[in-house]
């Protein structure tokens, strides 16, 4: 049987659809066993006021048989769950350690192992798919521990009621450790964060955000070196978000990120924090979005991305010429702002006739508009014509 080589978001992809089924049929029974392996190891079962914890234990095996069935039978990566951080959370206001629970995933897992690998063998199937099922296991047990260990320091922050703080740490980790979703969403879950679909995110001096006493809704916000970073819900969308733009205008210097997706949070920080950096803003500025300063991010170079945002913005107006007119008028355009506007040069240098070049050269100004006119764009367009035909060689 071949087995696809993407599996780290579906570990059951790829094994047989016959032990899916069976699990599915075989779920109770092989909860039992492993709540039989799991519960002589850990002190909380024996204490009647600890039957919540059992519950929520087998409830927590229940789904992950649920999930690995699924998985098997679709290949498809299933839902993140919410029982293991409620079960981290809950350990920790419960004022146990958070070694007892992750023994209990160690064992369990191990148990869940060993009762699937016999349904396998059962069904006839070879060693080469027992070791597929613990490898399955493994990266299930894996995603689970993290999620409970996210809960329980979430339960810790709650404990000592210290919510900003449970925000400070979402930010650092959404800025510093984006690819870490699993383990940020977790977080933003346990401040009662809802996660949007498009964020943007500020970069404030640490003097002026205390001045400020925090924004409308409480943002998430939290230092990122010597600066502020707020994560804020896409402005655009009005509402809180609208109030939260404004409480940033009334301070002296506030920089907003492009809005993106939350994974790409640091991407709109970045841009906003080099802006304060390199003192391209100063106070008494107010509220400056970055994305009106992409000609002076692009020679900054924050990051690969910026040089390809700046030219699609800057040439815009040539590029909806559409079709081959866009490529010829950029290629005249370059080289006759090369030549400082002499069209014999141009001409010669393109090979075309000088009144080609004055044809194309009118469209390129019909286009751009007052633009063309203004010495500073005309200089945005000449870098954006020339960082396009570097990204092209």
């Amino acid at each position: 049987m071949d087995v696809p080589s993407d599996t780290a978001a579906a570990p059951g992809r790829g094994l047989p659809r016959e032990l899916g089924r069976a699990i599915t049929a075989r779920r109770e029974e092989i909860t039992d066993g492993i709540m039989a392996a799991v519960m002589p190891a850990l002190p909380a079962f024996s204490d009647p006021s600890e039957i919540p914890f059992a519950s929520g234990l087998q409830q927590a095996v229940e789904s992950a048989l649920d999930e690995l069935a699924k998985q098997i039978a679709t290949g498809e990566p299933t839902p993140l769950r919410d029982i293991d951080y409620r079960l981290g959370r809950g350990q920790s206001l419960a004022m146990r350690t958070l070694e007892e629970l992750l023994t209990a995933y160690r064992i369990g897992g191990r148990a869940f192992t060993h009762e699937v690998a016999g349904v396998s063998e059962e069904l006839g199937f070879g060693p080469d798919v027992s070791l597929r099922v613990a490898d399955a296991v493994t990266a299930l047990i894996d995603g689970y521990s993290i999620r409970a260990a996210a809960g329980y320091t979430d339960g810790q922050l709650a404990s000592t009621g210290a919510s900003e703080m449970g925000r400070s740490h979402l930010v650092r980790r959404m800025i510093l450790r984006s690819d870490d979703r699993d383990g940020w969403a977790t977080i933003a879950r346990g401040v009662g964060w809802r996660i949007p679909e498009r964020v943007a995110c500020g970069a404030v001096r640490v003097a002026e955000w205390e001045a400020a006493g925090g924004l409308p809704g409480g943002p998430p916000a939290g230092p990122i070196d010597e600066l502020i970073c707020v994560v804020v819900s896409d402005p655009a969308e009005g509402g809180v978000s609208g109030r939260q733009s404004e409480g940033l205008a009334s301070l002296p210097l506030a920089v907003l990120g492009p809005t993106v997706p939350p994974e790409e949070a640091p991407l709109s920080f970045a841009r906003a924090a080099t802006l304060i950096r390199a003192e391209v803003v100063s106070p008494g500025d107010g509220l400056i979005r970055a994305d009106d300063h992409l000609f002076e991010l692009a020679l900054l170079s924050v990051e690969p991305r910026i040089a390809s945002d700046f030219v699609r913005a800057r040439l815009a107006p040539i590029d909806s010429l559409g079709g081959q007119a866009t490529g010829k008028v950029g290629a005249t355009l370059g080289a006759w702002l090369s030549h400082q506007g002499r069209y014999e040069p141009t001409a010669a240098q393109i090979g075309v006739h000088p009144q080609t070049v004055r044809y194309r050269i009118n469209q390129a100004r019909e286009a751009f508009g007052i633009d063309f006119d203004d010495p500073a764009k005309r200089d945005e367009i000449r870098l954006a014509l020339q960082l396009r035909a570097l990204g092209t060689r």
